[in-house]
């Protein structure tokens, strides 16, 4: 008899030795989209020793964690769908100020708590204001004098804040109509510039390029009550303003470009971009934008007066430089307006040649 309860005992002696982990982890995603809403901010905090087993005997413990309070803070305990939903009397103490969080459970029952459930969950908001990391880590855990379960690590969770990609956060620019058109020495280009709400971009700039033989700047005008143009260079062939976001709601701003045209029967293109640091900030990419300019002095050069009888060959190209038509002149204008009018609106350029190839006249028609 002696022999089979020292067998008893040494079986229960080797139980008391089973070791295990405290572990901390994120349930759900382990990426945070620090642009999103609240409840897009908002994860849970979930600590566990593993399956806990009836003869462990857990009858209550404590323990203490920390975190970073500059990038999350908890809100409260969830006990729900845990093992300290079974203690009678538990409580945690969550100090924003140091970054800690400090709790205990424990059952006046005889029996122990036991199941295959984490010990204690946390609701938590992100509030970092920038991609960033969150580690959370086990100071200490302790358990009643009764407990069997030995703790040899304490694992640590990270939370990772970042930007998540959207649709709706591009920094766009936008230019109506497309083509404008001229025939006098001045002009007028209205700028759409539309930043997402909440973006966190308060200063950008506006280059605009363009080419300084054909085109100058007069002057730039802004409307709205959310842009400010501070500042502005003009170099050679940009023109940069430095702009600020004041109220970060996502309307459509506008700037006006008041332009001199220098030289005419021209056709150029002036593009706008922006640029911004990209840092900490709630937008997943930006659109430029581009706008022809034509100055002409006559919408058209065909005319029924002029007559070539040198004229052999009608070249028509598009502004990309691609022969779009090729038209037998015989002689004479006589039909080159209807063929001309055939073309879709917009620009072109005209070679004529005679019989032997060469070059007689360059000119730019527009096609309205």
């Amino acid at each position: 008899m002696l022999l089979v309860w020292l067998a008893i005992m040494a079986s229960q002696a080797s139980y008391t030795q089973r070791h295990s982990n405290c572990e901390l982890s994120i349930y759900g995603s382990l990426k945070i989209d620090v642009c999103g809403n609240e409840n897009q901010k908002r994860f849970i905090l979930v600590m566990s020793i593993g399956n806990v087993m009836r003869n462990d005997s857990l009858f209550g413990f404590n323990f203490q964690l920390s975190y970073d309070n500059n990038k999350v803070k908890f809100t409260d305990a969830l006990y729900l769908n845990t093992l300290s939903e079974y203690f009678d009397n538990k409580n945690v103490f969550i100090n924003s100020k140091e970054g800690k969080v400090i709790g205990y459970a424990i059952t006046m029952s005889m029996e122990p708590i036991y199941g295959n459930r984490p010990l204690l969950a946390l609701n938590g908001l992100w509030i970092g204001q920038c991609p960033d990391t969150c580690t959370f880590t086990v100071d200490y855990i302790e358990f009643t004098d009764e407990c069997k379960i030995i703790i040899d690590t304490l694992k640590p969770a990270k939370l990772i804040g970042e930007t998540f990609y959207s649709r709706d956060r591009f920094f766009e620019i936008s230019v109506l109509p497309d083509t404008l058109k001229f025939e006098n020495n001045k002009g007028v280009v209205e700028l759409n510039v539309r930043i997402p709400k909440n973006s966190r971009l308060t200063n950008y700039s506006i280059i605009s390029a363009f080419d300084p033989d054909i085109i100058s700047f007069d002057s730039i005008t802004s409307f709205g009550n959310n842009i400010v143009i501070e500042d502005y260079s003009y170099n050679n062939n940009l023109v940069r303003l430095f702009c600020k976001n004041l109220n970060d709601i996502g309307d459509t701003q506008k700037i006006r470009f008041y332009l001199n045209i220098k030289t005419e029967n021209h056709f150029t293109t002036i593009n706008f971009n922006p640029e911004y640091d990209s840092t900490c900030k709630c937008l997943s990419g930006y659109k430029t934008d581009s706008v022809s300019v034509i100055h002409i002095k006559e919408p058209s050069f065909v005319t029924e007066e002029k007559k070539y009888i040198d004229i052999d060959k009608c070249y028509v190209y598009d502004v990309m430089g691609k022969l779009v038509k090729n038209i037998d002149i015989q002689s004479s204008y006589s039909g080159l307006e209807n063929e001309m009018l055939s073309l879709n609106r917009g620009i072109y350029y005209v070679i004529y040649r005679d019989k032997f190839s060469k070059i007689i006249e360059r000119k730019i028609y527009v096609n309205y």
